[in-house]
């Protein structure tokens, strides 16, 4: 990306077929055309629908300042808050790693959760359910404070840990849900 003297050109977008200008904190950069990005979804409808619902989203998240503020401290180059927003509404969270070498069964034993996400995701659920099926436990992770760790602190007994299954599921801010189902 070619940085432009403001006496040179003025102004934004195409030039001709393969360069456009962008301008970025008033400075003017000169780049070669993206190549068109192929779809990953069959249906270009509903990815043109899904797309909109992000800009709605990122357009949002300036009326709340603590997101706005967590969007701002990831946006890189010529990334923006207002981009950033979009990306996480687009890209669902991971949950990387579930650890559960603290748990035992006893109340205040912990579990551990790491969650891959653009920014802190929202929440963390966690449900204990024994080897019949039957609910033992049910309720939120708590943040660890730093990097993307939640730490879900169990409350009740479980006298036989074989068989006993968690379900975490991850929500961040945008709304996007995923699971995972773990078997002790």
């Amino acid at each position: 990306m070619a940085k432009i003297d403001q006496g040179l050109l003025k102004g934004h977008g195409r030039i001709n077929d393969g360069f456009y200008l962008r301008v970025v904190d008033g400075i003017t950069y000169m780049s070669q055309m993206p190549q068109k990005r192929r779809l990953k979804n069959n249906d270009p409808q509903k990815e043109c629908i899904r797309f909109r619902n992000a800009v709605l989203y990122a357009i949002g998240t300036a009326a709340n300042p603590d997101l706005q503020q967590l969007y701002k401290a990831k946006a890189r180059g010529f990334n923006s808050a207002y981009t950033m927003a979009i990306s996480d509404f687009m890209k669902p969270p991971v949950i990387d790693s579930v650890s559960c070498r603290h748990y035992r069964g006893h109340p205040g034993d912990t579990i551990s959760i790491k969650v891959n996400n653009i920014i802190r995701v929202k929440m963390v659920t966690v449900a204990i359910l024994n080897a019949d099926g039957k609910y033992l436990e049910a309720g939120d992770a708590i943040f660890a404070g730093s990097g993307s760790t939640w730490v879900y602190r169990a409350v009740n007994w479980n006298s036989t840990l074989r068989g006993t299954v968690l379900h975490i599921k991850v929500t961040d801010y945008p709304g996007n849900q995923v699971g995972r189902e773990i078997e002790l």
